[in-house]
């Protein structure tokens, strides 16, 4: 539903709209990776590597989305 949020709600009408649906999903994207891989590293036919890879990159899309939140955090205060 986050996905098809993003093309419902336009970005130059219903921004607000538009970045909590990409920001959710994108959240929710990481967290299936995250599980997929721990599910990976449990299972003994595929490679370690792989669940890493994974782990790695679910934790890297978390830390972007986040740092969003960071800047725009520090916009607000300069504002005020």
């Amino acid at each position: 539903p986050f996905l098809m949020g993003i093309g419902i709600y336009a970005g130059d009408t219903q921004h607000t709209l538009h970045v909590l649906s990409s920001r959710m999903y994108f959240l929710l994207f990481a967290a299936a990776i995250l599980i997929y891989s721990i599910v990976i590293l449990l299972n003994k036919d595929y490679q370690i590597i792989y669940s890493i890879i994974g782990i790695a990159f679910s934790i890297l899309i978390v830390l972007y989305i986040f740092s969003f939140f960071i800047q725009i955090n520090e916009k607000i205060k300069l504002q005020n």
